[in-house]
Order: C-alpha cells, then sequence, then structure tokens
C-alpha cells in the first residue's frame, strides 16, 4: 500500500464523505494502527484506534442473560393479595362512590328548592306583576302586528307580479 501523504489525504477525504470502500477503510485502518504515522493526521489516530477496539470486543448476550437468569436473588417477596382484601378495598371503593352520590344529590337538590322558592309576599303580588309582565308583552306584540299590517298593505298596491 502507498502510504504517501497524498493517499492518505485523499483516503480520509473519501472516508469522511462516506464514499470510501471497504478497501479504503481497510488501508486507513492499518495505517492508523502503525507506528509511523505522519504528523498530520496523528489527531486522527486515536478514532481509528478506537475503532479497531470495538470490533475486537465481543458480547455474547445469551451467556449473559441466562447467568443473570439463574443468578435471580432466591429471597424476592412475592406480593399476593388475597381475595378477602380485595373485596374489602372494592367495598371501601363503593361506599366512598355510594357517598358522593349522595352528597352530590342533596347538594344539587337544595340547588333546585332555593330556584324554586317564591319571590313574592302575598299571591296578589304575583298576579299584579304577572298583569304587568303580560300587558308590556300585549303592547310590544301589537306594535309588531301594526308594523306587519303596514308592511302587507304597502305591498298589496304594488301589482309587479301581474
Amino acid at each position: 500500500m502507498d502510504n504517501s501523504k497524498t493517499t492518505i489525504k485523499r483516503l480520509l477525504d473519501n472516508f469522511w464523505a462516506g464514499d470510501s470502500t471497504l478497501e479504503d477503510e481497510i488501508a486507513l485502518h492499518s495505517y492508523f494502527n502503525q507506528a509511523d504515522i505522519d504528523e498530520e493526521f496523528k489527531v486522527f489516530e486515536p478514532l481509528f484506534r478506537y475503532y479497531a477496539s470495538e470490533r475486537s470486543m465481543s458480547i455474547n448476550l445469551e451467556e449473559e442473560i441466562m447467568s443473570k437468569i439463574s443468578n435471580r436473588p432466591t429471597n424476592a417477596r412475592i406480593i399476593s393479595i388475597g381475595w378477602r382484601k380485595v373485596v374489602a378495598i372494592a367495598a371501601s371503593f363503593m361506599l366512598l362512590l355510594t357517598v358522593g352520590i349522595g352528597l352530590y344529590r342533596q347538594n344539587t337538590s337544595n340547588l333546585a328548592t332555593i330556584a324554586m322558592s317564591d319571590t313574592f309576599q302575598t299571591p296578589e303580588e304575583a298576579l299584579e306583576q304577572t298583569k304587568a309582565a303580560l300587558l308590556y308583552l300585549s303592547s310590544r306584540m301589537n306594535k309588531a302586528t301594526d308594523q306587519a299590517t303596514k308592511s302587507i298593505s304597502k305591498t298589496q298596491n304594488l301589482n309587479i307580479l301581474n
């Protein structure tokens, strides 16, 4: 292999650009794993040495997993809840739910009672207030009816459709 500066520089440029071939990368790795490296390329030496050390590392996952399974602690506690505890928890939950629904209904019925309470002291006051409201409504409806009648009478004089 040619270890000239220009060749190594070209190989590194291709490597950084992602255009290097497998042979180019093998040449770079062998260059950076030798003792005689040019000073200009010394900064890249740790990177290629790291690649070489990572490639030589092997992990046997199957053995590691099996050793962890077989070495599990024997004093591990298994928590089990008996059916009585489950029933007690469910009963407590139902009790809280029932109390909550009861309080909600009581609160809403109090609000409805307040809303339906009378605002007048005597039935005569209520009658007078109702008469006044109906008189006001009647006068407004009469005005609207009068205006509608005037509008209709104006349109009857037009013989556009004939």
